[in-house]
């Protein structure tokens, strides 16, 4: 996935550490300062846009699923 969305600089896709993974454990970077963006209230008290979001998720799946048919 991150070789699809690299060009993208409005989506981050956090490193995996194969090194560190097991058949059962998936290690993934820390990025500070992320928010969740299941939490609303806390996305609309830190003044992100939801409109944007919603835009590039958007954007990003329909990429995924009908350019490089990726479900």
């Amino acid at each position: 996935m991150t070789d699809i969305l690299k060009d993208n600089p409005r989506v981050k896709i956090p490193n995996v550490y194969s090194e560190l993974m097991s058949e059962k454990v998936l290690i993934q970077e820390f990025i500070e300062d992320i928010h969740n963006i299941d939490n609303k209230e806390n996305l609309v008290k830190n003044n992100f846009n939801l409109k944007e979001i919603i835009n590039i998720l958007s954007d990003t799946f329909m990429k995924q699923i009908f350019h490089y048919g990726i479900i």
